[in-house]
């Protein structure tokens, strides 16, 4: 054994020399190695799509480097409360290697007219994550609606254990708010050929979007991706709603993403009433939106006499509505009149008896529900309309209605004009 040790016996001096040098050694990489691991975690974020990434402290572990307060963007709404690297020192200070990741406190905002694109930048994150074990819990995804925010909790796990050359995902995913509020299991797999599918099962659902509410909805949701498209497809089902307090049942809705383009289906029947249905057809492209909803039925004036007797108001309803038979109500948005951040721009078209009743267009406000526009019809069908929805006498002009005010207040009016606050 001593043959490999140097014999320092006849240099006594130089002792003390490396000693010096072992101990300034130490404390250069003990100066030295949180700045390192600070830019090589800050590195490891822009490779994840955090370009703007900054790191607050960071702290040294034996096997770990700890870093607090992550900012993710240049204006901090987006973070991370700690971020644990496991490592191998010598890999991490030579080559910023990881082992796995755990991640805590995740925070990230974004808007609903963003969702695309975030979309995108998520699927080529995951497609280009190394391949090492990454969990992460209590994070939080902030979105902000026109129908306000909707907050969105969870955990995650990103597996290699089992195959090196796949890596099994899972996610707890829930939303807990008056707006929405579900319960949602994701499993699936990233491929070394860089093919992701995941699928996910929705129960206990629950939603408040405006005049559509629905108490309980459940269903799936499958996603894929491969060289850098994704495509995802999900089916949500519920036995019962309402709309402006009219019950529905049989709701029925299909939503597809696929080469850049976006639809969704909605279908649905009015309880009680086996011949009227009710569809909602929304197509988002490149292009722009393309959105229509459609009520139809056999006859409108026992529609309207149902919607009576069902929400319990009982208007009077003139013979012009009475006597209309079988109708079709249409209903499209027009993006191209609206601007950024405006109302929402629709042109509504009634049929009855196979003849145009009303024409008109409108803006809808969806953060009051608040709406606005006009509508033209015959002389006797206008006073009707004008009875039924109790619409101030200075709203008239021969055959135009304009419309001013809560969208609600068209339906919660009682006989003489008195306001029906909506049931929450």
């Amino acid at each position: 054994m001593r043959r490999f040790l140097p014999d320092f016996s006849n240099r006594p001096y130089l002792l003390p020399v490396i000693g010096i040098a072992a101990t300034l050694l130490i404390i250069v990489l003990l100066v030295q190695i949180p700045s390192l691991a600070k830019s090589r975690l800050t590195q490891s974020l822009a490779d994840a799509g955090f370009k703007n990434a900054e790191i607050g402290t960071i702290s040294i572990r034996p096997s770990m480097v700890v870093a607090e307060d992550v900012k993710l963007d240049q204006y901090g709404f987006d973070g991370i409360k700690a971020l644990g690297a496991d490592i191998n020192w010598f890999s991490f200070l030579l080559g910023g290697k990881i082992g796995g990741l755990t991640i805590e406190g995740v925070a990230l905002g974004r808007d609903a007219t963003n969702i695309g694109p975030g979309m995108r930048q998520l699927v080529s994150t995951l497609l280009n994550l190394p391949y090492y074990r990454i969990r992460i819990a209590d994070f939080t995804l902030d979105i902000t609606t026109d129908f306000g925010e909707i907050r969105f909790t969870g955990d995650a796990l990103v597996n290699t254990d089992n195959n090196p050359a796949e890596r099994d995902i899972k996610i707890n995913l829930k939303a807990e708010q008056y707006q929405l509020a579900f319960e949602s299991l994701w499993q699936g797999a990233l491929k070394s050929n860089g093919e992701l599918d995941i699928t996910a099962s929705v129960e206990g659902g629950r939603l408040n979007a405006g005049p559509l509410r629905i108490s309980r909805f459940n269903g799936w949701i499958g996603a894929s991706a491969s060289a850098g498209n994704y495509e995802w497809q999900s089916q949500m089902e519920a036995g019962a709603a309402t709309f402006m307090d009219v019950p529905l049942q049989k709701l029925s809705m299909v939503n597809e993403h696929k080469n850049g383009s976006t639809s969704g289906l909605f279908r649905s029947g009015i309880s009680g009433l086996n011949d009227v249905r009710f569809t909602a057809d929304l197509i988002k492209t490149d292009g722009g939106d393309n959105f229509t909803a459609i009520l139809s039925g056999k006859n409108l004036g026992d529609f309207l006499d149902y919607i009576e007797e069902a929400t319990g108001r009982k208007k009077v309803i003139q013979d012009d509505l009475l006597d209309a038979g079988a109708f079709s109500l249409v209903t499209k948005f027009e993006p191209e009149k609206r601007f950024v951040g405006g109302p929402l721009p629709f042109s509504v078209d009634l049929t009855t008896d196979n003849k145009n009743t009303i024409n008109g267009n409108l803006l809808f406000y969806p953060d009051t529900l608040d709406v606005r526009g006009s509508l033209e019809t015959a002389p006797d069908m206008a006073r009707a309309l004008q009875s039924y929805f109790k619409i101030p006498a200075e709203n008239m002009k021969q055959n135009f209605i304009r419309l001013d005010g809560d969208a609600r207040r068209f339906f919660y009016l009682g006989p003489a004009g008195e306001a029906v606050k909506p049931a929450e």
